[in-house]
């Protein structure tokens, strides 16, 4: 009986029990020390007392999409540039909902939360998210990865070009709007004085990161034009295609003339054709803006201008894209046949001798990427013959002529780009003998060029998304990247350019390979410190991997592999938290930032440096010898989250042979590194900090209905959704085979108000011997007005046994258990009985 201070009476030994502590399930109950429980259910720990958990409601009114898992994953989005915040929720049915009117938790949501924004595929796994620079990223595991940039995004780029002809492909000049559209500061503007397009050659151009559908207008003054209308129109990577507009900016007729919102009459995620192109020196997704024919805007002044991809009722989602990075590639080789000589004359792609080349001549260009442009270089030599060039590219059977040819050499008099449409059936090669595959290109020209003509060639490469893969499994954000996992190389981390989520080329773009070679797929990614922590899939019995990636840019990326046997289960259940106390590092207890997450083998956590198992006592749901072990084959259900109210790690699984949805949750109390377990109403799915926009409380706890369909806050009331929250606590008193006499246990109380009631019972080797109401009616209650404790004395029936259970249980709906302490009188038996 060690365990707590004993003291000598004259009845027996005497003894304080603290409430605090967790519970022991995975041994036998008769061998737990003196005074440990069995069982702490439903209740929180204060450090010391015991109080019972709080409860949790409705957070909306109507059931959404009820079915099996009909919550798969949530997450919240808060922007830091703008004042912008929504919460989304994956379904079972794969969709994803929206909900952001004004984020008024804990107020009830009436009707269904939200509306769809991303019509998933079936199948969908929980879903991975990330932020990079206010941008959301998703995967679910069954669709391209998605980007949600929201109802309030910066433009990239806002340039008013005039001309006198109609503008060139790559338009040169303009003015220049961008960053003060951008800055916040609305006393700055930009002067919008343009006619038509087609008559006086005025048209705005406007680059974002992501297709747009919405352009947000903040006019500082009225244009006072004649009425028209405006048109947008968008790059379909072989011309401008036109958008209905449904303008917010009209007022008497006439565009930008209030603040408002611009809507595009396509949704930028059903937009199939919308590439990006290379404008004003970078690449991105640019917009044509101008009048109706004969139409003008002047004297209008605009202080800001914002994009989106959401409109209300639609899915404003749209999936990645590989953006080139506007960075000209080398071209690998070059050969000039002379057909004269009948040899092909081999160049490097920055000196290429074309001298005296005639129409039945060719220059032949290799690229490591597909291109839509060749920009060539005549350096400080010169061609005074017009030769107008032919391009052409392997199909994979023979040399196929690009269209629509723009010719920005003028006939190969200056300096230019060489652009066309991007073909669909462009093939590698091994051309002329040499020993590596690439993109070939043949140019040949209608006339002979000057003697002397000696050019270097870059390319502008474009991208499909798809060479990676179609599906994304993973995705996440460091370091100002996005990070991303597609279905063909499922273990692969793909990192994006700093701060251009879309762009996965060029010499910043990396690939990290987790692990210890295995092809494990990466199943969630958790930002820790600077740096990241990768977990691989648990496959076999050999297990999966955990990896910390460290650096600051490609060329400095490492990694420590901390295990090859341990894994996680989905991006769920992976939590990271700040100020964990723990004694990994030294004797004295630490406040650390600590990644927790669920595998097949338990609960772990680490400091990026070692991890330890958590789950020791409760090991028996990880261990294959125990019924009520994980059950394999339902890894998607379980999850794992910090609750940050309650300082806890929170986690469901599925338990046993037959369960396919959560029914087993527990509790790690972060401050004592105890267990608990929790018995609710409803099956949860998921769980996640939210903040609100409103009230008293920051921080709100809401989950997922497994089956129901509903989101519920937690952490609230008394009761679970209507149902009495049973609160219980069993202690086990053994000293080995000697027997024991319980003779007296008394309980203090936090008074809880008249009437107010608990149950305690008595076991004698798991047998029930005593049972009662305490006292009767009253016990939680104050014995004088001004009292806030109330103790309890209990005159026990046991008799000399070897093992005793004592139980206290409160199961009365909107009723709150608050336990001090107990104290106890015992005498073991000097014989072994």
């Amino acid at each position: 009986m060690d365990n707590y201070r004993i003291k000598k009476t004259s009845k027996g030994d005497f003894l304080v029990i603290p409430m605090r502590g967790g519970m022991v399930t995975i041994r036998e109950r008769p061998l737990i020390p003196f005074g440990e429980k069995s069982l702490v259910q439903n209740m929180r720990c204060w450090h010391p007392g015991f109080e019972t958990r709080k409860g949790y409601d409705n957070l909306v009114t109507v059931a959404t999409n009820a079915s099996s898992d009909s919550i798969k994953n949530l997450f919240q989005l808060s922007k830091g540039k703008r004042s912008e915040q929504a919460l989304f929720v994956q379904y079972g049915n794969d969709d994803l909902y929206k909900q952001d009117t004004t984020m008024t938790i804990p107020t009830q949501f009436t009707g269904d939360f939200g509306e769809v924004i991303h019509t998933g595929s079936s199948g969908s796994i929980p879903a991975s998210f990330g932020v990079v620079n206010d941008y959301m990223l998703y995967a679910n595991g069954v669709d391209q990865h998605q980007i949600y940039a929201g109802v309030d995004q910066e433009i990239e780029a806002f340039i008013i070009v005039k001309d006198s002809a109609a503008h060139d492909h790559f338009p040169a000049g303009g003015v220049d709007g961008t960053f003060t559209l951008i800055d916040r500061d609305t006393s700055t503007t930009v002067a919008i004085d343009i006619g038509d397009y087609t008559n006086d050659f005025d048209a705005i151009y406007i680059m974002t990161k992501v297709p747009m559908n919405i352009l947000n207008w903040t006019i500082d003054t009225a244009n006072d034009a004649a009425a028209t209308t405006m048109k947008v129109d968008y790059w379909t990577g072989t011309a401008w295609s036109t958008l209905t507009v449904t303008d917010g900016t009209a007022s008497g007729g006439k565009p930008l003339a209030q603040t408002g919102t611009m809507t595009m009459s396509t949704l930028a995620s059903s937009r199939t054709t919308e590439q990006s192109r290379y404008m004003f020196g970078q690449c991105g997704f640019w917009y044509k803006v101008y009048t109706a024919d004969n139409g003008s805007i002047a004297n209008c002044e605009v202080s800001q201008l914002t994009y989106g991809t959401y409109v209300s009722g639609s899915t404003s989602t749209v999936p990645l894209h590989n953006v080139w990075n506007s960075v000209e590639t080398d071209m690998v080789q070059a050969f000039h046949y002379v057909d004269a000589d009948g040899i092909y004359y081999n160049y490097a792609g920055d000196a290429v001798d074309i001298g005296g080349m005639t129409s039945s001549d060719f220059l032949y260009f290799a690229s490591p990427y597909p291109l839509e442009a060749v920009y060539i270089d005549f350096g400080s030599t010169t061609n005074t013959t017009g030769a107008d060039p032919t391009i052409k590219y392997w199909d994979g059977d023979s040399w196929a002529t690009l269209t629509q040819l723009v010719d920005g050499t003028n006939e190969f008099l200056e300096t230019g780009w060489l652009a066309w449409q991007r073909p669909t059936d462009e093939e590698k090669t091994q051309f002329n003998n040499t020993k590596y595959r690439a993109y070939w290109y043949q140019i040949s020209v209608d006339a002979t060029v000057d003697a002397s003509t000696v050019i270097s060639l870059l390319g502008m490469p474009y991208f499909n998304i798809n060479d990676f893969g179609r599906v994304g499994y993973a995705c996440g954000a460091w370091k100002n990247r996005g990070l991303y996992t597609f279905d063909k190389f499922p273990r692969d981390i793909y990192v994006s350019e700093s701060g251009e989520h879309m762009k996965l080329n060029g010499s910043d773009f990396a690939i990290l390979q987790p692990g210890d070679g295995r092809e494990n797929a990466t199943k969630a990614i958790a930002n820790f410190y600077n740096e990241i922590m990768v977990f691989q899939e648990e496959l076999g019995t050999k297990g999966g991997c955990v990896t910390i990636f460290e650096g600051y840019s490609p060329s400095t990326f490492g990694k420590i592999v901390l295990s090859t046997k341990l894994g996680t289960l989905n991006a769920k259940s992976v939590d990271v938290v700040d100020g964990s106390k723990s004694t990994l590092t030294s004797t004295q207890v630490n406040a650390q930032t600590m990644v927790f997450f669920l595998s097949h083998y338990g609960v772990f956590m680490s400091d990026g440096k070692v991890i330890t198992g958590i789950s020791d006592d409760i090991q028996n749901y990880f261990d294959e010898r125990f019924s009520e072990c994980i059950r394999n084959g339902y890894e998607n259900e379980m999850w794992l989250s910090y609750d940050s109210t309650e300082n806890m790690i929170k986690i469901g699984i599925v338990s046993g042979n037959s369960a396919t949805t959560c029914n087993k949750f527990f509790c790690y109390d972060l401050t004592d590194g105890v267990w608990y377990e929790d018995v609710y109403a409803d099956s949860m799915s998921c769980f996640r900090d939210v903040s609100s926009d409103t009230g008293q409380l920051h921080s709100i706890q809401i989950s997922g209905g497994s089956t129901s369909g509903f989101l519920y806050q937690m952490n609230a009331g008394t009761n679970d959704n209507g149902t009495a929250i049973e609160s219980k606590v069993i202690w086990e008193f053994s000293q080995g085979p000697f027997f024991i006499n319980l003779i007296e246990l008394s309980t203090r109380v936090k008074v809880q108000g008249d009437l107010k009631t608990y149950t305690w019972s008595l076991e004698e080797n798991d047998v029930e011997s005593d049972t009662s109401t305490q006292g009767g009616a009253g016990s939680m209650a104050a014995k004088n007005a001004s009292e806030t404790m109330a103790r309890n004395r209990h005159l026990l029936k046991a008799g000399e046994t070897p093992w005793i259970s004592f139980t206290i249980t409160d199961d009365t709906l909107d009723e709150s258990l608050y336990i001090y302490d107990m104290g106890i009188i015992a005498e073991v038996s000097e014989q072994l009985g």
